[in-house]
C-alpha cells in the first residue's frame, strides 16, 4: 500500500578540445624602413617542421630565433594579415528552458548550493517522494531503508528499461534542501531548475499505482484456479484410463482447465498495461519538473516562484560558456582570400574596472612607485599637493603620509633585501628614505644640489646602489642612494628638458628629452660616459616616460598612435603597438612589466589604460585589458616587483590599483576556427559575415568584442641574428 504527500515531487537522479594550436604571429624585422613581412605559425604547423614547444626560449629565458621553414599557407598569395576589429562574442549554445507542463511554479531553484553565499530566506525545504524498488543485491550507498519495512532494502527506480515489478514498489519520503536560483548562477545538464505544481500528477501516480497492485492480484487469482483446475483435468484424466469416469466429466474439466489458462493469460496482459500506465504516470509526473539540458550559466529568468506557467512557455535562458562563437564582418574582396576551416587568431577586448581605489591627495597624482620587503608591497605616491602617501594595496589603508614643501614631480623604488624611495621635487631637489624605517628619526635624506628646475624622471640601478634624475635643466645626475650624495653630474644631455629615464641593464642609461630624442649612454661605477652610443631621434614626443626592457635589450619609443618596440643592438625595428583609440595618440608614459613580456600605455583623453602583449621577436601585440577610468586621465604608473598588480595615479587625485591577467592569459594566444562564411553580401557595407569558433579559455564572456586576426602567407625570411 502507498502512501502519498500533498506536494511530492517524483525526484530522479542526477543523471574539449584544448586549443593546444597557440598561434604566433611575428613579423620579420625590417631594418632602415619600417615595412613588416607577417609571419604566422600556429603549434600544430611548428610541430610539422620539427620545432618543439619547450625549446622556444634559450637558457637565459629568451626567445630563441631559428631559421625559417615552409609552413602551410593560410591565405595563398596574400602575405599581410586580415584584421577584423570590433568582432562580437556569443554563446553557440544558448536554451530557452520551457516548461512542459501548464500550472503553478512550486519554486525555481536547485537542490545544489549554487557557488555564491546564499540569503537564508533563499533557502527553503521541500518533502520529495521518491519512488524505489525492493531489491536485496543492492549494497552500499544505494541501499535505502523505508520506515515501515526497515528489515527489507531498496533501491531508486532508474526508470527507462528498469522494470516495474508488481507487489515491489514503494514510496521513499525524503525532505530535501532547494537554494533558489539566481542570474549568473551555473548549473549542469538535467539539473533539476523548477517545479510545476505536480498534485494532480500524483494522484494520478496513485490510481495507477493501485490499478497495477489489483490487476497483480487478479493475474495472481487467476493462476491459482487454473493451476487447480489443471489438477482436476489431471484426475479425470486417470479416471478416464481406469474406466471409472464419463467422457462428459472428462469434457468438462478440460474446459474449464483450457478457460482458466486463457483468463491468467489475460490477467498478465492487463498487468503489463497497467505497468505501462504507471510508467506513463511517472513520465508525466516527471514532466513537472524543469530541468536544464545543456550545462551553463543562467543569463535570464523570466518566470519566478508562485507564478504561473503554460506549456512550452520558457522559464529561463541558459547560456553554455564552454564553446563561443565570435561574429565579425569582412570587406568582400578580403572573403574571397579565406576559407572555412582557417586558424585564426581571436584578441578579445576586456574592459576592466580598478581594483581597488586609493583616495586621500589633495592635487593631480604625478608620480607613483611600488616597494615590496618580505613578500609585502607598499605603493608610494606623489602629488602635486607637495605629499607622498604610502599605501596598503591589500586593505587599502594609508600607512603615512609626508609633507614636503614643494610639489612632488617623480619616483623611483628599489625592492631588495632592503628597500629604498628616491622622489624628485618641483624646484630640483631630491628626497631619500627607507619606507621600512620612515618613521624613524633622521629616515629622511634630502639634497637641494642637484638640478635647476622640476625632476621630471628617476631610476635606480639593479643594484640599488645608484640613482639616476633627470631634469628639466637638461641633466642627468648620479646620486649615491645611501648616503644622497651627488657622485657626477652630466650637463646638457639633451638639446631641452629631459622627461625620462631609464637603466637598460646595469651598463646602460635611457634618456629620452623634450627634443624628441632617445639617447643611450654608458654607465660605469656611477658615472656616465659623455660619449652618446645611440640616439633615435624623430619621436612624436606625446610619451614623457618612456621604458626599456627588463634585459636591456629593446626600449619603447612613440610614433604618434604608435609605440616602437627598438632594439639597442642595431636599432631593428621589433614590432609596433597601435593605438586603438580612434584619433588619441599615446601620452604620458609606456612601461614594461619586470618580466618583459607586456607594456603598459595611457591611450589618451578617454581615461584608457591599455595592458599589451609585449611584441617579442616582431609577435603581434594583441591588447590584453582595457583599464577603464572615467574620472580623469593617468599620469604616471608602475609596476609591482613581482608583477601581480599595475598602479596609476590620476588627473582627478586617485591612486588606482589594476589586477593583471593571469600567466596564461599573457602566454596563451587564443586560436579559433572559420566556420562560416556567409554567401550573402550587404549591398550597402559590401561586407560578408564570418563565424570563429573558440573554446572558452574561462575568462571569456558573451556579449564582448574581439579582434579577428586572419594570418598572411608564410614567407620564408633569414632572422637577424
Amino acid at each position: 500500500m502507498f502512501r502519498w504527500a500533498a506536494v511530492t515531487a517524483l525526484f530522479f537522479g542526477l543523471g574539449v578540445i584544448v586549443l593546444n594550436t597557440v598561434n604566433k604571429s611575428t613579423y620579420q624585422k625590417a631594418a632602415a624602413t619600417d615595412e613588416m613581412v607577417f609571419i604566422s605559425t600556429t603549434e600544430d604547423l611548428v610541430t610539422q617542421v620539427g620545432e618543439n614547444k619547450t625549446n622556444l626560449v634559450d637558457g637565459n629565458n629568451q626567445p630563441k630565433v631559428d631559421a625559417p621553414a615552409t609552413v602551410t599557407v593560410s591565405r595563398p598569395g596574400v602575405n599581410q594579415p586580415l584584421v577584423i576589429a570590433n568582432a562580437r562574442i556569443s554563446a553557440m549554445e544558448r536554451q530557452e528552458i520551457p516548461a512542459e507542463k501548464d500550472g503553478k511554479l512550486l519554486f525555481v531553484g536547485t537542490d545544489i548550493k549554487p557557488k555564491r553565499e546564499i540569503h537564508p530566506d533563499d533557502v527553503f525545504k521541500l518533502t520529495i517522494s521518491r519512488l524505489v524498488i525492493e531489491d536485496e543485491k543492492v549494497s552500499g550507498s544505494d541501499v535505502i531503508l523505508l520506515d515501515n519495512k526497515s528489515n527489507k532494502k531498496f533501491r531508486l527506480w532508474k526508470g527507462g528499461d528498469d522494470p516495474l515489478p508488481p507487489g515491489k514498489l514503494a514510496l521513499d519520503y525524503k525532505e530535501t534542501i532547494f537554494y533558489k536560483l539566481e542570474v549568473g548562477d551555473e548549473v549542469q545538464k538535467n539539473q533539476l531548475v523548477a517545479l510545476v505544481n505536480p498534485a494532480l500528477a500524483l494522484d494520478d501516480l496513485g490510481i495507477r499505482a493501485a490499478k497495477l497492485e489489483a490487476t497483480e492480484s487478479d493475474r495472481r487469482a487467476s493462476e491459482k484456479t487454473r493451476d487447480e483446475a489443471h489438477k482436476r483435468f489431471q484426475q479425470q484424466s486417470l479416471l478416464r484410463q481406469k474406466g471409472a469416469g464419463s467422457d462428459e466429466e472428462y469434457r468438462s474439466a478440460e474446459l474449464f482447465w483450457r478457460r482458466y489458462i486463457d483468463e491468467e493469460s489475460g490477467k498478465a496482459a492487463l498487468v503489463v498495461q497497467s505497468q505501462r500506465e504507471l510508467n506513463a504516470a511517472v513520465t508525466t509526473l516527471k514532466m513537472h519538473e524543469i530541468r536544464s539540458s545543456i550545462p551553463g550559466v543562467i543569463k535570464t529568468i523570466y518566470r519566478n516562484r508562485g507564478e504561473a506557467i503554460k506549456n512550452l512557455e520558457p522559464l529561463l535562458q541558459v547560456q553554455n560558456r564552454d564553446r563561443l562563437r565570435v561574429e565579425g564582418l569582412v570587406e568582400v574582396q578580403d572573403a574571397r582570400t579565406i576559407g572555412r576551416d582557417t586558424k585564426v587568431i581571436v584578441e578579445p577586448s576586456q574592459p576592466e574596472q580598478p581594483k581597488l581605489v586609493l583616495r586621500g591627495h589633495l592635487q593631480e597624482v604625478t608620480a607613483i612607485g611600488v616597494c615590496q620587503q618580505g613578500g609585502v608591497s607598499t605603493i608610494i605616491s606623489g602629488s602635486e599637493d607637495s605629499s607622498i602617501r604610502a599605501w596598503n594595496p591589500g586593505t587599502s589603508e594609508q600607512l603615512w603620509a609626508l609633507t614636503l614643501k614643494h610639489p612632488v614631480k617623480s619616483i623611483a623604488c628599489y625592492s631588495g633585501k632592503s628597500s629604498h624611495v628616491v622622489a624628485g621635487l618641483s624646484d630640483g631637489s631630491l628626497v631619500f628614505f627607507s619606507p621600512a624605517t620612515i618613521r624613524e628619526k633622521d629616515a629622511i635624506k634630502s639634497s637641494v644640489s642637484g638640478h635647476r628646475g622640476v625632476v621630471h624622471s628617476l631610476a635606480i640601478s639593479p643594484d640599488g646602489e645608484y640613482a639616476v634624475s633627470a631634469g628639466e635643466d637638461h641633466s642627468l645626475c648620479v646620486w649615491k642612494i645611501s648616503s644622497a650624495e651627488l657622485l657626477h653630474k652630466f650637463s646638457d644631455a639633451h638639446r631641452s628638458g629631459i622627461t625620462s629615464v631609464a637603466f637598460a641593464g646595469t651598463s646602460k642609461i635611457i634618456s629620452a628629452g623634450k627634443d624628441n630624442s632617445i639617447r643611450v649612454w654608458a654607465f660605469d661605477a656611477g658615472k656616465i660616459d659623455p660619449s652618446m652610443l645611440l640616439s633615435f631621434d624623430k619621436r612624436s614626443g606625446d610619451v614623457s616616460h618612456l621604458g626599456a626592457s627588463p634585459d636591456g635589450k629593446t626600449i619603447l619609443f612613440d610614433q604618434g598612435k604608435e609605440i616602437r618596440v627598438l632594439s639597442l643592438a642595431d636599432k631593428h625595428l621589433e614590432g609596433i603597438i597601435h593605438s586603438n583609440s580612434g584619433s588619441s595618440s599615446f601620452t604620458n608614459f609606456a612601461a614594461y612589466s619586470p618580466d618583459g613580456k607586456t607594456v603598459l600605455t595611457n591611450g589618451g583623453s578617454d581615461g584608457k589604460v591599455q595592458l599589451w602583449r609585449t611584441p617579442i621577436n616582431n609577435a603581434r601585440p594583441a591588447e590584453l585589458r582595457q583599464f577603464i577610468w572615467t574620472g580623469g586621465s593617468s599620469s604616471c604608473s608602475a609596476f609591482s616587483p613581482d608583477g601581480s598588480f599595475a598602479v596609476t595615479g590620476t588627473q582627478d587625485h586617485q591612486v588606482l590599483v589594476w589586477a593583471l591577467p593571469t600567466k596564461q592569459e599573457v602566454d596563451e594566444t587564443l586560436v579559433g576556427t572559420l566556420a562560416l562564411i556567409e554567401n550573402f553580401l550587404d549591398s550597402n557595407s559590401r561586407q560578408v559575415r564570418i563565424w570563429v569558433d573558440l573554446k572558452n579559455p574561462g575568462w571569456l564572456h558573451p556579449g564582448g568584442t574581439a579582434t579577428l586576426v586572419i594570418p598572411g602567407a608564410k614567407v620564408a625570411v633569414s632572422p637577424d641574428k
